[in-house]
Parts: structure tokens; sequence; C-alpha cells
């Protein structure tokens, strides 16, 4: 599939791509002209970069929880799903 693909894109935890034998220079020694992205919460060099990152951590790290919730009370995700999910309609 990576010879004939124009993107590969994973995000996977760090390091788990490359265990399976699908990092970077594997996947460009197959296919040279392809573009590989990884969607990663931290980048490199950071103090996390090994970390996993979901949605309520980023928003936490990147600052979002702090200008969310009540004005004179605790903080609040923004994540906060408000709608009846599709599965129980």
């Amino acid at each position: 599939m990576a010879k004939k693909a124009d993107v590969f894109t994973e995000n996977f935890a760090p390091g788990a791509v490359e265990r399976l034998g699908l990092g970077y220079d594997v996947v460009s020694a197959i296919n040279p002209s392809i573009i590989y992205a990884q969607v990663k919460g931290f980048g490199d060099g950071s103090p996390y970069e090994k970390g996993l990152s979901f949605d309520p951590i980023a928003q936490a790290v990147g600052g979002a929880m702090s200008i969310t919730g009540e004005r004179d009370g605790g903080r609040s995700s923004p994540a906060r799903r408000s709608a009846t999910p599709a599965a129980a309609c």
C-alpha cells in the first residue's frame, strides 16, 4: 500500500509506529515521494515527548481549561458534550 500511497498519517503512541516497522525511514525507502505525517500531542524535544496525549490533556496543557468554567467557580473541560450520542437515539 505504501508504494502507491500519496500520504501516510499516523497517531499511535510515541515509538509504536517504529516498533511496527513503519517509521519514516522504512516508508520513505518504499516510496520516496510519500508525505509522512505524524499527529502527536507533544513535539520532539518537549519534556513530554514520550507521553501520550488525549483531548483533555491537550486542553489542559494548551491552556483551554484555564479560560472555561463558571466565573467564580472551578474549571471545566471545553470538551463536555451536551448532545445525546447517536447510538442512544
